[in-house]
């Protein structure tokens, strides 16, 4: 198994590319957080893949150098996301500070790579598992401030929120970063010149893919389930089985651990977490609330931004929910206001008169309707 634990990050970053594409042209600031978050991803494991591979220490150091400019953004781009899923601006003084920071320590890198001097990688190891950089403690200590600053940020911003977005749960969200950032943090333990392998890369494939499938699920119109979906789910219930069957080595040595037991584990963990990800479990639609609005004839998407609305939810949260663009939701509220309450009235009114009127007008809608038998 060892030999093949270049597997690991290959079929991450397969899987990864998949949401990649399921993201990409987006319209919301979710959609491009994630679209950038799966990018790097992808940068960080088909490098590493290379890198565990390599034939000698030259290519593996190579590898290293192109698989550190994803890597270094990592902990940020997790940071904004952390910043947009409590409600905080994407700018604010901590992520462009730590921007600063990690853009300065892979300048500082680059320079020392190119310049063959050996001032953060000791060298390049060789291990049953592949080859894997060993670093000075300086060049540890860098690293983790930046990491563990991220960490520490993050958690406090999903523990103390602005806002939350709806349909998310906020301690799944939390649980989520809290088994993220320590399986990332885990290949610190190589980097110091531990005989352990990078499993916490196997640990980030499923965390990641994982909460892909936690978001998507649970968006109405969030993205077209189809054959991309379909290979993502695939590869990542492969990058659990594989982990899984990597755990079973590590904890059962030697004669114990056969081909059957491991392959078994590993297809009764893909099997199980395949299934999770096609768990439904999107919100429930007001079924009393939609049949009262179809004598107004309005279109699908129209019907489910008014049940939102009655629901309580703001635009940026519709926005959000049904991952629209903000010319598209207006467009929508202007034919909702044309079949609806501009029946009623024609007087000269503002956007936030108009949506005042529409949450009052759908509040007596579904209380008419819930008052009839």
């Amino acid at each position: 198994m060892s030999a093949y634990y270049y597997l690991f990050p290959l079929t991450a970053a397969l899987a990864n590319l998949a949401v990649l594409a399921l993201n990409f042209r987006r319209a919301h600031s979710l959609n491009r957080i994630l679209f950038v978050l799966y990018g790097l991803l992808v940068g960080i494991n088909l490098p590493l893949a290379a890198m565990l591979r390599s034939a000698d220490p030259e290519t593996g150091m190579f590898w290293l150098f192109v698989l550190r400019h994803c890597l270094f953004f990592l902990p940020l781009c997790l940071l904004v996301l952390a910043a947009f899923l409590s409600g905080r601006k994407i700018l604010n003084p901590w992520t462009i500070s730590i921007f600063v920071y990690l853009l300065l320590f892979i300048l500082f890198a680059d320079f020392t790579y190119l310049s063959h001097l050996p001032w953060l990688v000791a060298k390049m190891q060789k291990h049953s598992w592949g080859y894997f950089p060993v670093l000075y403690p300086r060049a540890l200590a860098l690293l983790s401030l930046g990491y563990l600053t991220c960490f520490i940020i993050s958690v406090c911003w999903l523990v103390w929120p602005v806002s939350s977005i709806p349909g998310l749960s906020r301690p799944a969200v939390l649980t989520f970063y809290l088994v993220w950032w320590p399986g990332i943090m885990i290949n610190g333990l190589p980097l110091a010149g531990f005989e352990v392998p990078p499993f916490g890369n196997g640990i980030d494939a499923v965390v990641s893919l994982a909460f892909s499938a936690f978001v998507h699920r649970r968006r109405s119109g969030f993205f077209a389930p189809g054959p991309l979906w379909a290979l993502s789910e695939m590869l990542a219930s492969a990058s659990f089985g594989l982990l899984c069957g990597f755990v079973i080595l590590v904890m059962l040595p030697g004669s114990v651990t056969g081909p059957v037991i491991v392959g078994l584990a590993m297809a009764v963990a893909s099997i199980v977490f395949l299934n999770w990800l096609r768990t439904d479990q999107k919100p429930e639609k007001s079924a009393k609330l939609e049949f009262s609005l179809k004598p107004y004839a309005l279109s699908r998407q129209e019907t489910r931004i008014c049940e939102l609305i009655a629901d309580g939810y703001s635009k940026r949260d519709v926005l959000v929910f049904l991952n629209i663009a903000d010319g598209t939701l207006r467009n929508h509220l202007m034919n909702i206001y044309d079949k609806t309450i501009h029946k009623t009235s024609n007087v000269p009114e503002t956007s936030r008169d108009k949506l005042q009127r529409l949450t009052v007008f759908l509040h007596r809608l579904s209380a008419s309707k819930a008052d009839q038998p």
